[in-house]
């Protein structure tokens, strides 16, 4: 009305067009616009990583790494009790995210038995195993009496029963027994959750061995990278690429390591690979699929929040529901299994890689006559597929060894050739990579040659 006012006073404006323009005015109907509270969320997530990147200006069009489908599928059913995370194990790649960015990366709950894997993990690298026989007894530790969840006992138990059905009593004596007092124990765990990056608030007493750490779904998820990982941690990430307002490419996001955990053995990590494969198969959160999947988690269930997470050889996958009187089966794996369902729809499912070398005399044996011990070499001459069945990563868990024989000169006195793949390919996809520090690149190489992410021509071609 300002501005029609403003004209009919210039004489801009006929009296008569005032008047038309004044119906046309007051017919209109101003309807309050939808509120996503979804998109706002995630696209606070995206605003405050480009606030990292030092971004000034606008114009720019962001690419994120978020899977639309993924996101837009789950989230309109979404509640606001709930929370969840799923990432990219290999690169860090934030692959969607569900309820507030506060709920997801900031809010603390405890987590529960979430936290038995990580602990359990320092026992197998102190060498028990998984026939270990735990004391299932009562128990009270000064005013703290715990039970386990159906309230009996069985007087003992093995370390994988008491993983895969999540017995509190048993796990808490395996805590104990990782050090020689109780306090040295509580200390360990708590400087090995912090190397992994768990951020939270920790209890410093006996309850953290069953998870009265509180923490995010973000946290869990990056933490349970470091099984598939075999312990390298990435960075993760929201933002993929940035483009200005001519559409040049300022700005590509490529992976980066944050973090290899030194300290645990291959051993240690296929082993709970196994144990966390059977919670899925067998144990707890043996309702997450209809049919069996390789897929590897562990449940959790606190007074006031339960948690499913878990991981395949790609992915990693954490979440949450808060309130009172739940159950991690019935309340958080439903979460994780409509999440799981949508993806599983349309990306195929990645295996985990396994441990399948013990022999102890390796390091003075030489490879080619390990191979011809262990292996049929015209198989692996042959067929690609089968040299992926047989030596699965071979050159991840012996890298030295595999890096020493692969550049092996064909011309002096070789009569067969195991690796088929081209040497100027392979370079080509290693100096391509961009992995952050040297340092840091180097061990990625060394530690870790997973085939659909360093040569994935490759990797589809074989998998045809």
């Amino acid at each position: 009305m300002i501005i029609l006012n403003s004209l009919l006073n210039n004489q801009l404006l006929t009296n008569n067009d005032y008047k038309l323009y004044t119906q046309y005015l007051n017919n209109i109907e101003f309807k309050k616009p939808y509120f996503d509270e979804n998109n706002l969320q995630l696209l606070l997530a995206i605003k405050n990583e480009e606030s990292k990147l030092n971004l000034i200006g606008g114009g720019y069009i962001v690419k994120s790494t978020i899977d639309r489908d993924l996101f837009e599928t789950v989230k309109d059913t979404w509640q606001a009790s709930q929370s969840a995370i799923i990432l990219d194990n290999k690169t860090g790649k934030i692959i969607s995210f569900f309820g507030s960015q506060y709920d997801v990366f900031y809010s603390y709950r405890q987590i529960g038995s979430t936290i038995k894997p990580f602990y359990y993990l320092l026992a197998l690298n102190k060498g028990y195993n998984t026939n270990t026989l735990l004391i299932d007894e009562p128990l009270k530790i000064g005013n703290w009496a715990p039970q386990n969840f159906e309230k009996t006992f069985k007087g003992e138990v093995s370390l994988k029963d008491a993983l895969i059905h999540s017995i509190n009593i048993p796990s808490i004596h395996l805590f104990l027994s990782l050090e020689n007092s109780p306090q040295k124990s509580i200390s360990t765990v708590e400087k090995f959750l912090k190397d992994i990056g768990i951020e939270g608030f920790y209890p410093h007493d006996i309850t953290l061995s069953l998870g009265t750490l509180e923490s995010n779904v973000f946290n869990i998820a990056r933490a349970f990278t470091i099984f598939p990982n075999y312990g390298l941690i990435p960075k993760t990430y929201i933002i993929d690429e940035i483009y200005d307002k001519n559409g040049n490419l300022i700005y590509k996001k490529t992976p980066e390591i944050e973090k290899k955990i030194q300290t645990i053995k291959n051993e240690s990590y296929s082993i709970m690979n196994n144990l966390l494969e059977s919670v899925v198969s067998e144990g707890t959160a043996k309702n997450l699929f209809p049919v069996k999947k390789e897929f590897y988690g562990k449940t959790g269930t606190a007074e006031y929040s339960v948690w499913f997470s878990g991981y395949d050889g790609k992915i990693s996958i954490s979440t949450r529901k808060d309130g009172k009187f739940l159950l991690s089966t019935t309340h958080a794996i439903p979460i994780a299994r409509k999440i799981l369902n949508i993806y599983y729809s349309y990306i195929p499912l990645t295996k985990v890689p396994k441990f399948f070398f013990y022999s102890n005399n390796i390091s003075n044996t030489s490879f080619e006559n390990f191979i011809s011990n262990n292996f049929n070499k015209k198989e692996l001459f042959f067929s690609k597929k089968n040299y992926i069945k047989n030596i699965q990563n071979y050159e991840f868990l012996f890298p030295d060894l595999f890096l020493k024989y692969y550049d092996y000169d064909d011309n002096k006195n070789s009569s067969f050739q195991l690796f088929e793949f081209d040497k100027s390919n392979i370079k080509k996809f290693k100096n391509s990579l961009d992995l952050g520090e040297k340092n840091t690149y180097n061990i990625y190489i060394r530690e870790k040659f997973f085939m659909d992410y360093y040569f994935p021509d490759l990797y589809i071609a074989i998998n045809k």
